[in-house]
C-alpha cells in the first residue's frame, strides 16, 4: 500500500521539497513510518512525498486497512499544517 503528495508544478514541488528538508523527520517520527521525496521516473519535475506500507499475511487485513487509513488522514493533517505554515 502506498501514499502521498505529489506535485509537477514548480511550487507545488518546491513546497514538498522544503517540507522534505525540514520537517521530514518529525513527520517520520509522528507517523512511524519513513516517507521519502522521489523525483518522477518519466518527468523529474515531478516530485511526491511517499511511504510504502508492505501488507503482512499474518495480521488481519481489516486492522492493516485502519491503520493505513489512519495513518494517511494523519500524513494530510500534518502536511496541511506544514503547507499553512507557509
Amino acid at each position: 500500500m502506498v501514499f502521498g503528495a505529489e506535485s509537477d508544478k514548480e511550487l507545488g514541488t518546491e513546497i514538498l521539497r522544503k517540507i522534505f528538508e525540514e520537517k521530514i523527520h518529525l513527520i517520520n517520527k509522528e507517523l512511524q513510518l519513513d516517507i521519502q521525496l522521489d523525483a518522477g521516473v518519466r518527468n523529474k519535475s515531478w516530485y511526491r512525498l511517499q511511504t510504502k506500507i508492505a501488507i503482512d499475511n499474518s495480521i488481519d487485513i481489516n486492522e492493516q486497512v485502519d491503520k493505513f487509513a489512519k495513518s494517511f488522514i494523519r500524513f494530510r493533517k500534518l502536511i496541511e499544517a506544514e503547507i499553512n505554515e507557509l
